[in-house]
């Protein structure tokens, strides 16, 4: 939910924003370097100037959680389910699948072969671009939550997983298998492939490179292997490709930040030959060359341009084409049904040919981003929730319309243009000599600053941080469903005929409308007239009152005199201070007669005054006095009444069927005073009404027939 933590990030409230993003993304750290961000082609930000720099300030959150401390999820404590699923494989989609399945409170385990976590985001991603630290913070984060990692275990077969008692397993061990040129002197010394180039760099510190490197390939690990190069001390270091520049599948950041340190580009031609002297590559054959219109089944092949070569001088050369499954190597290959480049064959909930077995990831789809591996873990937590639960996947696709999309906002014309800011970044010359990160961040005033140029195009955020703070009434529940309500009222008041565009009945006894009595569009009009029809439905409301139900609560027959209790309402955190309201209870609890004494959040909700009624029962109190901001339990309604004082009439007397005549109210919210006053000053007020209220509520007698016996 991009746009919720935008709105909180503006308003430097940075632990909540990543609250946010934790809901769906449990590696934001990772997200926020290596994501290659389509949600900022989305952004309607670019209408006007350019895209909100989205990756940028999700890479800010993290690096401020990693300084200022964990910001953990608000989870429900719930006990652990009994079925176990293994997870082989710990790149993006298992680390992602194993997070969501461990939120479900199913007993999760990773099985990884290589000696740490991470799959391809360790051995294929170089930590220029991806530190460490980083990487070994967001894996440690999942760990601590629950997940059992076993690194450097090789699994043998999915029986034994099965029969070890895991109810399912997740194969999500990726593409680590490079793909072959297949032509001649491809196995001549000085010549590797990209996955074993740099896995043997950033999983054991191995690897060498000659002084005249070349990469084959376009795509952004070739982009990595390319800058690899260079800083292992290649001279020069060349991309050879079939592709034009606009071609190329690589990031044009990557790209550019290749060129940057160094990197020559030779596109649009491709090797037919590698030729050496002793056993060692000295050179590549090429010939010009360009893709061919993909084929019925979506391939492309290379279409050479002329029969003429040239030759590229190479002492080292990384072939990146691109990567598929190696299953046989992990002893899973006969075990399921396979299709086009090894791949897994799966059907659309991802279950494979085996029950209780599913695959995601790139050993699915082929190689791909960082981000569509975790949208694929996730999608397979969700179905593999519903294998062994039989209820539907929590995580399922979220229809655009649901969200609102479509129905945005106008951009103003008021907003002014304002552009992106780049990320501070180390210099080409000094950055291409190490292994260090090569972007700096956001600053926080960056981050502010960027986040506020989000337009939020939607009306409500939805960053749901509303239904925390209500945790205590429990009014807002963005996923309520929604309910159809039908009430018998004695008269209805249409102020606005807009709002009745639809309805069936429009007009008849006991339905007043504002505009039978308006003659003018003045503003004083528009009062007198809505005035006026209360007047008239308030007349015939008695006419209109359906007779009480026999099921309506009776007033309670509470013989036991002289326990007076005393209830002070918050009002929602509005009513005053809160030491002033505790000041106030305490005063209360002093009155020798006082039997119980309690602050409440709010007397006009039905939680609030369910409470009230529920300690007036059970302490069986012969009188109450309610500091509040209702005046008093009469049945009329004076022009001091407002919306809160009826409700708590409402659910107080009528709904549970409390005893007016024991209730004495005081209006503390219009009586303590606010603005220059103090907190001393405050209470004082109160001690006042209190004194009054006391003297009124023991020696009043019951409320009969209009008279009052003293």
């Amino acid at each position: 939910n991009i746009q919720a933590y935008m709105a909180l990030a503006a308003e430097s409230r940075f632990d909540e924003a990543l609250r946010v993003i934790k809901q769906d993304n449990p590696l934001p750290g990772i997200c926020g370097r290596v994501c290659h961000h389509p949600c900022e082609e989305s952004c309607r930000r670019s209408e006007l100037d350019q895209a909100v720099a989205i990756r940028d300030i999700k890479r800010f959150l993290a690096d401020h959680e990693a300084q200022q401390g964990p910001v953990k999820l608000d989870m429900p404590e719930r006990p652990p389910r009994p079925e176990r699923v293994a997870v082989i494989g710990s790149g993006p989609a298992g680390l992602t699948a194993a997070h969501f399945l461990n939120r479900a409170d199913f007993g999760v385990t990773i099985f990884e072969a290589l000696p740490e976590a991470g799959g391809m985001l360790r051995a294929g991603i170089n930590a220029f671009r991806l530190p460490r630290p980083v990487l070994d913070a967001e894996v440690q984060a999942i760990a601590d939550a629950g997940v059992e990692i076993r690194t450097g275990v090789k699994v043998g077969s999915i029986d034994e997983l099965l029969n070890e008692g895991f109810r399912a397993v997740l194969l999500c061990t990726g593409t680590h298998r490079d793909l072959r040129l297949n032509i001649p002197g491809e196995d001549l010394g000085g010549v590797v492939h990209c996955v074993e180039f740099l896995s043997g760099i950033n999983l054991c510190n191995t690897g060498e490179v000659g002084p005249r490197t070349v990469v084959i390939g376009a795509g952004n690990s070739a982009m990595d292997a390319a800058r690899t190069a260079l800083r292992l001390g290649a001279k020069k270091v060349t991309v050879l490709a079939i592709e034009t520049e606009d071609q190329m599948p690589a990031h044009p950041r990557e790209v550019r930040e290749a060129a940057e340190e160094g990197v020559r580009f030779n596109l649009g031609a491709a090797p037919i030959a590698f030729e050496g002297d002793a056993q060692r590559i000295r050179r590549i054959i090429c010939r010009p060359a360009h893709w061919s219109e993909p084929d019925s089944d979506g391939v492309s092949r290379i279409e050479y341009d002329s029969d003429q070569t040239f030759t590229l001088e190479a002492d080292t050369v990384i072939v990146s084409i691109g990567q598929r499954p190696h299953l046989e190597e992990t002893g899973l290959g006969g075990a399921l049904d396979t299709g086009r480049g090894g791949r897994v064959t799966v059907d659309e909930s991802l279950s494979t040919s085996r029950p209780g077995v599913f695959a995601a990831g790139d050993v699915v789809t082929g190689p791909s981003t960082v981000i569509d591996s975790m949208a694929c873990g996730r999608r397979a937590a969700g179905r593999i929730i519903e294998y062994l639960t039989g209820e539907p996947s929590p995580f399922v696709e979220i229809a655009p319309e649901s969200r609102g999309v479509g129905d945005y906002v106008e951009i103003s014309e008021d907003v002014p243009r304002q552009w992106r800011p780049e990320m501070a970044q180390r210099q080409p010359k000094a950055r291409s000599r190490d292994f260090e990160e090569v972007d700096f961040g956001f600053t926080a005033e960056q981050a502010v600053a960027e986040s506020r140029r989000c337009l939020q195009c939607s009306a409500c955020c939805e960053c749901r941080v509303c239904e925390t703070v209500c945790t205590d009434i429990g009014a807002i529940d963005h996923f309520r469903p929604s309910e159809r309500l039908e009430f018998l009222s004695p008269a209805v008041i249409v102020a606005d005929t807009d709002e009745l565009a639809g309805a069936d009945v429009v007009s008849g006894d006991g339905i007043y409308r504002v505009s039978d009595f308006k003659r003018a569009i003045d503003f004083i009009d528009v009062m007198v007239a809505g005035s006026a029809a209360a007047g008239r439905a308030m007349a015939q409301a008695a006419l209109l009152r359906k007779s009480a139900s026999p099921d309506e609560p009776k007033p309670m027959d509470l013989s036991d005199e002289g326990r007076l209790g005393f209830f002070v309402c918050a009002c929602n955190g509005a009513m005053a201070p809160s030491g002033v309201l505790e000041r106030i209870r305490e005063m209360a609890a002093a009155v020798p007669s006082v039997a119980h004494s309690e602050s409440i959040f709010s007397a006009c909700h039905p939680r609030g005054s369910d409470h009230i009624a529920r300690v007036v029962r059970e302490k069986r109190l012969s009188r109450v006095i309610l500091a509040s901001c209702v005046c008093c339990p009469l049945e009329f309604q004076c022009i001091s009444c407002n919306d809160q004082r009826t409700r708590a009439r409402i659910h107080l007397f009528d709904r549970l069927g409390l005893p007016r005549s024991r209730f004495e109210m005081i209006n503390i919210k219009d009586h303590l005073g606010t603005g220059d006053q103090s907190e001393d000053e405050m209470f004082e007020r109160a001690r006042d009404l209190l004194r009054e209220a006391f003297v009124r509520a023991r020696l009043m007698g019951p409320l009969r027939r209009g008279t009052t016996e003293i």
